[in-house]
Protein backbone atom coordinates (compact mmCIF):
# COMPACT_ATOMS: atom_id res chain seq x y z
CA UNK A 1 0.00 0.00 0.00
CA UNK A 2 1.29 3.44 -0.81
CA UNK A 3 -0.09 6.48 1.36
CA UNK A 4 -0.13 9.74 0.55
CA UNK A 5 -0.88 12.90 3.09
CA UNK A 6 -2.33 15.70 1.80
CA UNK A 7 -2.92 18.92 4.21
CA UNK A 8 -6.69 19.44 4.94
CA UNK A 9 -8.79 21.32 3.55
CA UNK A 10 -8.93 24.56 6.12
CA UNK A 11 -12.81 24.54 6.51
CA UNK A 12 -15.42 24.25 9.19
CA UNK A 13 -15.36 20.60 8.83
CA UNK A 14 -11.63 21.13 9.93
CA UNK A 15 -12.44 23.09 12.22
CA UNK A 16 -14.89 21.17 14.37
CA UNK A 17 -12.80 18.19 13.88
CA UNK A 18 -9.81 20.29 15.93
CA UNK A 19 -12.10 22.55 18.41
CA UNK A 20 -15.32 21.06 18.13
CA UNK A 21 -18.73 21.26 16.60
CA UNK A 22 -19.32 24.76 15.73
CA UNK A 23 -16.70 26.56 17.53
CA UNK A 24 -14.88 28.17 14.83
CA UNK A 25 -17.08 29.40 11.64
CA UNK A 26 -14.39 31.30 10.01
CA UNK A 27 -10.36 30.44 9.35
CA UNK A 28 -9.42 33.70 11.58
CA UNK A 29 -11.76 32.85 14.69
CA UNK A 30 -10.23 29.01 14.40
CA UNK A 31 -6.77 30.80 14.70
CA UNK A 32 -8.25 32.60 17.74
CA UNK A 33 -9.59 30.13 19.31
CA UNK A 34 -6.85 27.33 18.44
CA UNK A 35 -4.74 30.45 20.20
CA UNK A 36 -6.62 30.91 23.32
CA UNK A 37 -6.53 27.40 24.17
CA UNK A 38 -2.54 26.86 23.52
CA UNK A 39 -1.98 29.66 26.26
CA UNK A 40 -4.79 28.31 28.61
CA UNK A 41 -2.68 24.87 28.44
CA UNK A 42 0.91 26.67 28.41
CA UNK A 43 -0.54 29.11 31.55
CA UNK A 44 -1.82 25.41 32.95
CA UNK A 45 1.70 24.07 33.10
CA UNK A 46 3.23 27.33 34.57
CA UNK A 47 0.80 27.15 37.70
CA UNK A 48 2.40 23.81 38.11
CA UNK A 49 5.41 24.01 37.79
CA UNK A 50 5.56 27.51 40.34
CA UNK A 51 3.21 25.16 42.75
CA UNK A 52 5.62 22.72 42.60
CA UNK A 53 8.72 25.51 43.17
CA UNK A 54 6.90 26.50 45.71
CA UNK A 55 6.45 22.88 47.41
CA UNK A 56 10.02 22.55 47.11
CA UNK A 57 11.16 25.57 48.52
CA UNK A 58 8.71 25.23 51.70
CA UNK A 59 9.85 21.43 52.24
CA UNK A 60 13.58 22.58 51.96
CA UNK A 61 13.05 25.13 54.46
CA UNK A 62 10.50 23.39 56.91
CA UNK A 63 13.51 20.57 57.01
CA UNK A 64 10.73 18.35 58.42
CA UNK A 65 12.73 14.95 59.98
CA UNK A 66 10.84 11.76 59.81
CA UNK A 67 11.86 8.37 61.81
CA UNK A 68 13.40 6.74 58.33
CA UNK A 69 13.92 3.46 59.58
CA UNK A 70 10.61 3.24 61.29
CA UNK A 71 8.70 4.20 58.49
CA UNK A 72 10.32 1.48 56.16
CA UNK A 73 9.99 -1.11 58.82
CA UNK A 74 6.13 0.05 58.82
CA UNK A 75 5.98 0.16 55.07
CA UNK A 76 7.81 -3.58 54.78
CA UNK A 77 5.37 -4.57 57.51
CA UNK A 78 2.08 -3.32 55.56
CA UNK A 79 3.16 -4.19 51.87
CA UNK A 80 4.54 -7.59 53.18
CA UNK A 81 4.72 -8.59 49.58
CA UNK A 82 6.53 -5.94 48.19
CA UNK A 83 10.67 -6.45 47.96
CA UNK A 84 12.43 -4.69 50.57
CA UNK A 85 14.78 -2.78 47.57
CA UNK A 86 11.58 -1.66 46.41
CA UNK A 87 10.40 0.13 49.29
CA UNK A 88 13.94 1.47 49.47
CA UNK A 89 13.73 2.74 45.76
CA UNK A 90 10.62 4.60 46.41
CA UNK A 91 11.00 5.68 50.21
CA UNK A 92 11.94 9.42 49.59
CA UNK A 93 8.96 9.65 47.11
CA UNK A 94 6.97 8.66 49.98
CA UNK A 95 8.99 10.54 52.74
CA UNK A 96 8.26 13.90 50.75
CA UNK A 97 4.24 13.29 49.95
CA UNK A 98 4.31 13.13 54.18
CA UNK A 99 6.13 15.69 54.96
CA UNK A 100 4.18 17.75 52.84
CA UNK A 101 0.96 16.66 54.34
CA UNK A 102 2.08 17.04 57.54
CA UNK A 103 3.57 20.80 56.12
CA UNK A 104 -0.22 20.94 54.71
CA UNK A 105 -1.78 20.31 57.89
CA UNK A 106 0.46 22.77 59.82
CA UNK A 107 -0.37 25.52 57.93
CA UNK A 108 -3.71 25.34 57.41
CA UNK A 109 -4.28 25.07 60.63
CA UNK A 110 -2.42 27.71 61.74
CA UNK A 111 -4.14 29.96 59.04
CA UNK A 112 -7.45 28.24 59.78
CA UNK A 113 -8.27 26.74 55.95
CA UNK A 114 -11.03 24.92 55.48
CA UNK A 115 -12.48 22.71 52.61
CA UNK A 116 -16.63 22.59 52.92
CA UNK A 117 -18.87 19.85 50.74
CA UNK A 118 -19.87 22.48 48.42
CA UNK A 119 -16.36 23.55 47.54
CA UNK A 120 -15.87 19.71 46.45
CA UNK A 121 -18.99 19.13 44.96
CA UNK A 122 -18.28 22.57 42.41
CA UNK A 123 -14.96 21.28 41.43
CA UNK A 124 -16.08 17.83 41.26
CA UNK A 125 -18.93 19.30 38.72
CA UNK A 126 -16.08 21.46 37.33
CA UNK A 127 -13.87 18.58 36.09
CA UNK A 128 -17.48 16.92 34.55
CA UNK A 129 -17.37 19.96 32.33
CA UNK A 130 -14.04 19.67 31.37
CA UNK A 131 -14.09 15.78 30.76
CA UNK A 132 -17.61 16.93 29.11
CA UNK A 133 -15.44 19.17 26.87
CA UNK A 134 -19.08 21.65 26.32
CA UNK A 135 -21.27 23.00 29.06
CA UNK A 136 -24.30 22.16 27.02
CA UNK A 137 -23.80 18.78 27.78
CA UNK A 138 -23.76 19.29 31.28
CA UNK A 139 -26.41 21.95 31.34
CA UNK A 140 -28.68 19.81 29.69
CA UNK A 141 -28.51 17.25 32.43
CA UNK A 142 -31.64 18.22 35.15
CA UNK A 143 -29.86 19.40 38.43
CA UNK A 144 -30.85 16.06 40.53
CA UNK A 145 -28.91 13.93 37.46
CA UNK A 146 -26.06 16.36 38.25
CA UNK A 147 -26.15 15.88 42.12
CA UNK A 148 -26.42 12.21 41.49
CA UNK A 149 -23.51 12.21 39.41
CA UNK A 150 -21.69 13.79 41.80
CA UNK A 151 -22.36 11.92 44.49
CA UNK A 152 -21.53 8.98 43.08
CA UNK A 153 -18.48 9.95 42.04
CA UNK A 154 -17.04 11.11 45.52
CA UNK A 155 -18.57 7.80 47.11
CA UNK A 156 -16.87 5.73 44.31
CA UNK A 157 -13.44 3.33 45.41
CA UNK A 158 -15.05 4.03 49.20
CA UNK A 159 -14.59 7.34 49.23
CA UNK A 160 -11.02 7.61 47.92
CA UNK A 161 -12.20 10.47 45.07
CA UNK A 162 -13.55 12.58 47.94
CA UNK A 163 -10.39 12.36 49.67
CA UNK A 164 -8.30 12.92 46.36
CA UNK A 165 -10.43 16.25 45.86
CA UNK A 166 -10.49 17.04 49.34
CA UNK A 167 -6.32 16.87 49.35
CA UNK A 168 -5.87 18.58 46.55
CA UNK A 169 -8.57 22.06 47.24
CA UNK A 170 -6.69 22.06 50.49
CA UNK A 171 -3.31 22.69 48.54
CA UNK A 172 -4.43 24.20 46.44
CA UNK A 173 -6.37 27.15 48.64
CA UNK A 174 -2.85 27.02 50.82
CA UNK A 175 -0.57 27.40 47.46
CA UNK A 176 -3.21 30.68 46.65
CA UNK A 177 -2.58 31.71 50.09
CA UNK A 178 1.25 31.22 49.26
CA UNK A 179 0.97 33.20 46.21
CA UNK A 180 -0.42 35.91 47.91
CA UNK A 181 2.20 36.52 50.11
CA UNK A 182 5.03 36.02 47.94
CA UNK A 183 6.38 38.02 45.25
CA UNK A 184 6.56 35.91 42.36
CA UNK A 185 9.52 36.73 39.41
CA UNK A 186 8.15 35.91 36.13
CA UNK A 187 10.18 34.47 33.51
CA UNK A 188 9.49 33.94 30.10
Amino acid sequence: RIHRLSPAVVEREFFDKVLRQEAASSEQDFKQKLQARILQNKQQEADFFLEQSIQATLLKKAAIALPDDFLKGWLQEKNDTVPKEQIEMYYQQYAKELQWHLLVAALSKEHGLQVTHEEIADEVQHRLQAAFDSREVVQQLSENNMAQLIQNFLQKNHGENYSKVHESLHARKLINLIKDQIKIVTQE
